[in-house]
């Protein structure tokens, strides 16, 4: 299980051993290299299924998951979403998931769709899958644009991002991060060099934007099923 481990993570951890499951819990990527060493770590392990859990439905997360997924894709990976179904579903799939379901799950249905997927059987029909991926691939222009511009950056050069639209300051996040300011300077420099602005407010309001057209379109967290009574 690849998740940040805050309550929902270590709930839905601990919910799925006491149902059988050998979990190993792995901390979500936040770098490039990070991704890789995951890589490592899951072929050393070699997994029957792998979940992803990405808990929040905001843009920098949705483009963090499809990354990972898009990097690992010979795994057998569930995409355990926030996100209420819709065109991210299919770009989950199409990154190399090979099921996308929601935290509104019930534990006792995530642990059957586990199984099967365990057995290498299918846990959604083809149908359904061609249908969500071509909703994704026809979804509209200008969050496709936004989206595609988000995933040209790092996951740190995101977390960077994420930070400036949070109202830190440079100063602030090298503290935090635990660099030189300078480099983080070379991340914002990056950051407004692959988003086509010439400063931080301009890339700040694309990833905004990003999040406004989400929620414009009814992305609002739900009950995880995490958190469901046993």
């Amino acid at each position: 299980m690849v998740a940040e481990f805050n309550l929902t993570g270590d709930s839905l951890r601990v919910a799925l051993s006491r149902r059988g499951f050998q979990v190993m819990g792995v901390p979500l990527p936040g770098s490039t290299a990070e991704i890789r060493e995951l890589g490592m770590r899951l072929r050393a392990f070699s997994p029957h299924a792998a979940v992803l859990l990405q808990e929040l439905p905001e843009p920098v997360q949705l483009v963090s998951a499809m990354r990972t997924l898009a990097e690992l894709r010979e795994h057998r990976w569930l995409l355990l979403t926030g996100t209420p179904p819709g065109p991210e579903w299919g770009g989950g799939l199409a990154s190399g998931a090979s099921a996308v379901m929601s935290l509104t799950t019930s534990l006792e249905t995530l642990a059957a769709a586990l199984s099967r997927l365990c057995r290498g059987e299918s846990v959604m029909s083809q149908a359904d899958r061609d249908a969500l991926i071509e909703e994704w691939m026809e979804s509209s222009a200008s969050r496709r644009a936004l989206m595609d511009r988000l995933t040209t950056l790092t996951p740190r050069e995101l977390e960077v991002l994420q930070e400036l639209r949070a109202g830190r300051t440079v100063t602030e996040i090298a503290e935090t991060g635990g660099v030189t300011i300078g480099t983080v300077r070379s991340q914002v420099k990056a950051i407004l060099r692959k988003l086509d602005v010439s400063s931080q407010l301009a890339a700040v309001a694309v990833l905004q934007h990003a999040t406004s057209l989400g929620h414009d379109e009814g992305l609002a967290p739900g009950p995880s099923a995490a958190s469901e009574q046993e």
